[in-house]
């Protein structure tokens, strides 16, 4: 493995100290797609690009509009002269700004349907897959590709109060690295261990949310006072994913009353928040921090990932769910 320059030791300094020389080679050799370019899509591109991956390629073929910031991305100012002009490319010159030694490349045609058109040479050659507000639908059909190619997918969305990320690693292999000091000679030995964790399908984990959210109702239903702990948007999100499933389009304010559930007035309020509300900056900020982190520990394989299938976060309970 070709070792780093010396630009390159100079500033990854502070995280070469964290997670090392080899998982920092790792990540300078990763390739990461981007489909789509919401607030949530550019939190998560920055973060990986300042940690030193190899490649972003974002894909969108928005041009930006008058209500620019209503998706909450911070590279696309709401001015006048830039409407019209591509997200997509607005956003790769701002990406490129935060660390020289990464590759951002663009390309401005549709996102929903990047991964259905690539070959397996041109999709093969990605470290990772992310994509950012698409319909259950859609994320099905990159997830049924990615997993016929063995790529992991990350699935984002955020809208209003909360939002979720739904990961299917594949198959991620890590090392955990442990030091431990010798009672009698005061020795430090480092240990490493080898280890791994397999990913569950989109659509798995949807029905599996679904009969979750299913059987606590059920239980509180027959008693009100056993409420279990949990976040009214687990079930909301449970809610609207099987629905756009069923029915192959995406969820909107005016499905608000056929997704309403019998005697759950928190989790009926949290529904129309979700579906009315306009993104909230802090959420994409949790979104954004929390994804880019597993990104990281995927194409660096150094640690387990934090989330395990679905996370859930809404400032409502100022709180993140693992499913």
């Amino acid at each position: 493995m070709k070792g780093l320059t010396k630009d390159e030791e100079a500033i990854y300094d502070r995280q070469l100290r964290v997670w090392g020389v080899e998982a920092q080679q790792r990540m300078r050799n990763s390739k990461v797609l981007v489909l789509g370019s919401c607030g949530a899509a550019i939190e998560v591109a920055k973060n990986l690009i300042l940690a030193g991956i190899g490649l972003l390629h974002l894909v969108d073929d928005r041009t930006v509009g008058p209500d620019a910031t209503l998706d909450g991305n911070f590279l696309v100012p709401a001015t006048p002269e830039v409407v019209g002009t591509s997200v997509a490319e607005r956003c790769a010159e701002g990406l490129r700004e935060m660390n020289p030694l990464v590759d951002v490349s663009c390309e401005t045609t549709d996102a929903k349907g990047y991964v259905e058109r690539a070959d397996d040479e041109q999709l093969g050659q990605y470290s990772a897959v992310l994509a950012f507000d698409m319909p259950a639908t859609t994320v099905r059909a990159i997830d049924e590709r990615c997993a016929s190619l063995n790529i992991p997918l990350c699935a984002c969305t955020s809208r209003g109060v909360g939002g979720w990320i739904f990961l299917n690693p594949q198959r991620h292999e890590y090392i955990v690295e442990t030091s431990a000091e010798d009672d009698k000679t005061g020795e430090v030995k480092k240990t490493v261990e080898h280890k791994s964790m397999t990913g569950v399908g989109f659509v798995d984990v949807v029905e599996e949310m679904v009969a979750r959210s299913g059987e606590a109702a059920a239980a509180e239903r027959a008693n009100p006072r056993r409420r279990k702990r949990r976040s009214a948007l687990f079930d909301v999100v449970a809610r609207s994913l099987a629905y756009e499933l069923e029915t192959g389009r995406s969820v909107s304010v005016g499905d608000a009353e056929r997704l309403k559930g019998e005697g759950q007035a928190e989790v009926d309020a949290c529904l129309e928040d979700y579906l009315e509300g306009a993104c909230v900056p802090a959420v994409l900020a949790v979104l954004g921090g929390v994804l880019a982190n597993d990104v990281i520990k995927l194409v660096s394989k150094k640690g387990a990932l934090g989330i395990d299938r679905m996370f859930c976060y809404t400032v409502l309970d100022d709180a993140g769910w693992i499913m």
